[in-house]
């Protein structure tokens, strides 16, 4: 059994020498980042409306933290359930188009009329239909999400190994256990990739919808910094909304890692 330490720094002996160089790169390039931050607004290169301080972003969380942490979660509640009720749906969706080849017919158009259309575009609409509120930004979600999924989850199918297929059938695998057991499972690292990319899109649409609508959330934030002439709550909320992006696609990561083991 691994031993959990109480000393972090242990961790990053731990590594390999790759993973090693790699973590002091990354870490090399967010304290470059934060440098030049520093060196604008300490050497005043840019209007102090356009870029506030550190201490400024400290002060507003130490204000407003109830308020601001309440959006945050907004933002990443509707952001998952977009993406979670889209996905399932892609994911169904393709499964009987891949089971009943008459619906996949059926679907094929629908799906090449409708894939190109931007949720931007139709942000204003899901807002005066589903109403200004949760229900209207996660439509938003699912309907980008759902698309995205369809079209990679049955680009995945398609790709299963000839001889995947043809080792299952001489076996007699069933038309229900070829999906079950030999497609999904072999579709999974494909799945995972389109997965980080819908999750991603899925905030952006959140966001989107809550510029439209402000109905709360991180969108509300960077639309009130930028009303009311606040750089400290426009910046908090760009840095909050990219923070929230990375973490949760950090954590599809994590997940994909434990599903790779047993495909």
């Amino acid at each position: 059994m691994t031993r959990v330490t109480s000393k972090p720094w242990l961790v990053l002996i731990r590594l390999s020498k790759k993973q090693r160089r790699n973590f002091l790169l990354g870490a090399l390039g967010i304290a470059i980042g934060l440098g030049v931050w520093l060196a604008l607004v300490y050497f005043k290169l840019v209007p102090k409306y356009a870029l506030p301080t550190p201490v400024e972003l400290g002060k507003l969380w130490q204000r407003e933290s109830p308020r601001l942490l309440y959006n945050i979660w907004l933002t990443v509640m509707r952001a998952l359930c977009g993406f979670a009720l889209g996905s399932i749906m892609a994911l169904f969706v393709t499964f009987i188009r891949s089971w009943i080849p008459v619906i996949d017919t059926f679907i094929e158009p629908i799906v090449q009329i409708f894939k190109p259309v931007p949720p931007l575009v139709l942000s204003p609409f899901m807002i005066i239909w589903f109403g200004s509120n949760n229900k209207g930004v996660i439509t938003l979600a699912i309907w980008g999400s759902f698309f995205l999924m369809l079209v990679e989850g049955h680009e995945a199918l398609k790709a299963t190994p000839l001889v995947y297929l043809r080792a299952a059938s001489t076996l007699g695998e069933s038309k229900l256990g070829m999906r079950l057991r030999v497609m999904f499972p072999a579709a999974i690292p494909h799945l995972i990739g389109a997965m980080r990319i819908t999750l991603l899109l899925g905030i952006n649409l959140v966001i989107l919808g809550e510029f439209s609508a402000a109905a709360g959330g991180i969108g509300e934030i960077i639309v009130h910094g930028y009303r009311f002439l606040r750089p400290d709550l426009l910046f908090f909320g760009v840095l909050v909304g990219i923070a929230v992006a990375v973490v949760l696609d950090l954590l599809v990561r994590i997940i994909s890692i434990r599903l790779r083991r047993w495909v």
